[in-house]
């Protein structure tokens, strides 16, 4: 393995690379006064990106991509001062969304969705502050609703309806 880096006065500064013994390019980033800042890149043995961050002042901020081994996005998140912040989706390897998440500085806040394998929507539910709050709603496959309810501070509240298909 090769790694080629900069140094100002024992800081890293600028490109590093990580190059592997096959001298395939395995991770390419930027430093500024030691601390990651702007892009990362990493790539699998077969050359293709497989991770995609950036970063300020050492914390990952901006977008986040995920890419599986043979190609297409995996995930893809938006961070804040290193936290997870707006919304998550995940993909399957045939590049159908899988789930659709909200956060607030790192935690579950807002909608969260997940799919069938069809992409319609399968379960539809929010969240305070990490904390299942209001409602909650589960879809059959055909689109017609399998259960419903209410959270409230993360604990089904209230009236709860299952459905028969």
């Amino acid at each position: 393995m090769h790694i080629v880096e900069n140094f100002i006065a024992g800081k890293k500064e600028g490109i590093f690379l990580k190059i592997n013994q096959r001298a395939m390019l395995e991770e390419q980033s930027f430093y500024k006064n030691d601390s990651l800042n702007g892009q990362k890149l990493e790539f699998n043995v077969g050359g293709k990106l497989k991770l995609e961050e950036n970063y300020v002042n050492g914390q990952m901020d901006g977008l986040r991509r995920v890419y599986y081994e043979r190609g297409g996005v995996q995930e893809e998140s938006t961070y804040a001062k290193g936290l997870r912040n707006g919304e998550t989706k995940w993909y399957s390897t045939e590049n159908r969304l899988v789930a659709v998440y909200q956060y607030k500085n790192g935690e579950f806040d807002g909608k969260q969705q997940t799919y069938y394998p069809n992409e319609k929507l399968k379960i539809e539910k929010f969240f305070q502050q990490n904390l299942a709050e209001g409602n909650y709603i589960e879809y059959f496959e055909n689109g017609q609703i399998r259960k419903q309810g209410q959270y409230k501070k993360n604990e089904k509240d209230g009236l709860w309806i299952e459905y028969n298909e």
